[in-house]
């Protein structure tokens, strides 16, 4: 009998290996969770899936080029730092896309935020699949942000305001060196008015240029992530530098 259980050992401790290394390669990998509160954490080793629109950062770099995040439909802002497939993937601003993704846990060397836009709550991820759901929609998307009362909206005029849908199109007055359209992000925060919910926005220059030029261009923004699901109601939004309220 003894010299029986030395010839199965060798077998049961390869079956104890391959059982530790398949239930850690399911969990770690194949066995993602759908995103259900924001997002996984940075560093993190648990694989989330969920849905999003390709999100014009414009003070980060990414992998798929500079200032291309993805902003989930939960809100989380994923920062793309690496990527397990070798196919490349071409992205722009309003792409909508499905991804599986964990927390980047490499050398962020060449990632770093170099704004204060970056202060948003985001994740620098590694993507582990990635598929496009939809091409852009020209109207890039508004972000209700924890901190909104830091961030400063002089030097930008709203000339005029309307919405088209969903769809906020404004056309703006702005200072600066050369004509970017780009530069200029939609943030808000929700608020109250006689016992009605509310948004107030901004429009916000996250990179001013310090010269006299003056532009004038037109942007636009998608408030359909403003819009409660279930009641489907109208929203009204009050514009920071726009005299009028607009009712969508």
């Amino acid at each position: 009998m003894k010299k029986i259980s030395l010839t199965m050992k060798p077998f049961l401790i390869l079956a104890l290996i391959l059982s530790i290394v398949f239930s850690s390669c399911k969990k770690g990998w194949w066995g993602y969770e759908d995103e259900n509160d924001g997002g996984g954490n940075n560093g993190s080793t648990t694989v989330v899936k969920t849905t999003g629109t390709v999100y014009y950062q414009s003070c980060g770099k990414s992998i798929y080029g500079s200032e291309i995040w993805i902003k989930t439909d939960k809100g989380t802002l994923i920062q793309p730092c690496a990527q397990l497939t070798t196919i490349p993937v071409k992205l722009e601003e309003g792409d909508r896309v499905e991804i599986v993704y964990k927390g980047y846990e490499g050398n962020m060397s060449g990632f770093e935020p170099y704004c204060k836009m970056a202060y948003f709550p985001y994740v620098k991820a590694t993507i582990v699949l990635i598929n496009k759901i939809s091409s852009a929609n020209l109207c890039a998307p508004v972000y209700l942000s924890k901190v909104y009362e830091t961030l400063e909206a002089a030097g930008i005029n709203i000339l005029e305001a309307k919405m088209e849908g969903t769809n906020l199109k404004m056309s703006i007055g702005y200072s600066g060196c050369s004509q970017n359209v780009k530069r200029f992000s939609l943030v808000g925060k929700s608020t109250s008015v006689n016992g009605l919910q509310q948004y107030e926005l901004k429009v916000v220059d996250s990179s001013p240029e310090m010269c006299l030029a003056y532009f004038t261009d037109n942007i636009c923004f998608d408030l359909q992530t403003l819009r409660d699901p279930i009641k489907s109601s109208n929203v009204t939004v009050k514009i920071i530098g726009f005299k009028d309220e607009l009712i969508f």
